[in-house]
């Protein structure tokens, strides 16, 4: 297996199984939490990063954001967020001023198509 050259087109056995294990804890009960698969992977681990995330697009000037691992993307419905700076914020996406964010996630089948387009930044809060 050393040999081996995991690509986009041939990934690994261990990134396959972990792509099924999250399509079903998304579809269905997270038995270990027990947590119904609408509250699995809502995006709360972005608005604690956000404002790092604002500093680094304001230093790049960064219209378009992938984001991956987006899970289901509730993070950017969000009103009146609070920040970890204890900022309230109308939502995050006003927030850090920007065009707009594309959702994937390769788990959850809305945010599933891999993104063809070309993107001024990428963040991932949570899958790394």
């Amino acid at each position: 297996m050393a040999d081996t050259m995991f690509t986009r087109a041939n990934p690994s056995p261990r990134y396959r199984e972990l792509v099924e294990l999250y399509r079903t804890m998304h579809t269905e009960v997270e038995k270990f939490l027990n947590v119904g698969p609408e509250n699995t992977f809502p995006g709360i681990s972005l608005p604690p990063e956000a404002h790092h995330i604002k500093g680094l697009i304001d230093r790049t000037g960064a219209l378009s954001v992938l984001d991956y691992g987006s899970g289901k993307g509730k993070q950017y419905d969000l009103r009146n967020v609070k920040l970890a700076t204890g900022e309230v914020v109308e939502s995050i996406v006003d927030y850090w001023g920007i065009d707009y964010v594309h959702c994937y996630d390769p788990s959850y089948a809305k945010f599933s198509t891999l993104p063809q387009s070309r993107f001024d930044g990428v963040i991932c809060t949570d899958v790394l």
